[in-house]
């Protein structure tokens, strides 16, 4: 895990997204399309771009690598833990990263978190309704699998 470029991450998600970012859970999934999403090919990769690590949870994925640098951040008083979150810091990234994280944000800045929650199961191949069947498993895993199944469906 890179936590630097996490708790970059974190505080710049908070800055662009303003009051669309609401709390923790959606931070908290927008975190995850920023480490497993591709944005120019609309679908989700295995190898994620911040190496935390997230797992199935009741509200979709989390991470506690995540968690962690979030709690930092809060404690440090860079982030204010209220509704909307709020970031007392300002952040700036290279070139080719900012482009990426941007074009997450504006296609998933105004998605409630609901339902960027069931839009990010139903990538991974997961039935909503069922996603306590996968509690505790690595979303990595859960991604392959999916991404094989795919591969398997398009060779036939």
């Amino acid at each position: 895990m890179n936590i630097d470029r996490t708790k970059k991450t974190i505080l710049y998600l908070i800055n662009e997204m303003g009051y669309s970012i609401g709390g923790a859970p959606k931070l908290m999934k927008m975190m995850f399309l920023v480490e497993h999403y591709n944005p120019v090919k609309r679908k989700l990769v295995e190898k994620g771009s911040l190496g935390n690590v997230f797992f199935m949870h009741s509200q979709g994925v989390f991470s506690n690598d995540v968690m962690h640098c979030f709690n930092d951040l809060v404690c440090g008083k860079k982030i204010e833990n209220r509704f909307p979150l709020k970031a007392n810091t300002k952040v700036e990234f290279k070139e080719g990263d900012k482009e990426r994280i941007d074009a997450i944000i504006d296609e998933f800045k105004e998605v409630p978190n609901y339902d960027l929650e069931d839009f990010i199961l139903t990538m991974m191949g997961l039935d909503p309704y069922h996603k306590q069947e996968y509690y505790g498993v690595r979303v990595n895993e859960l991604i392959k699998e999916n991404l094989l199944e795919k591969e398997k469906k398009a060779s036939y």
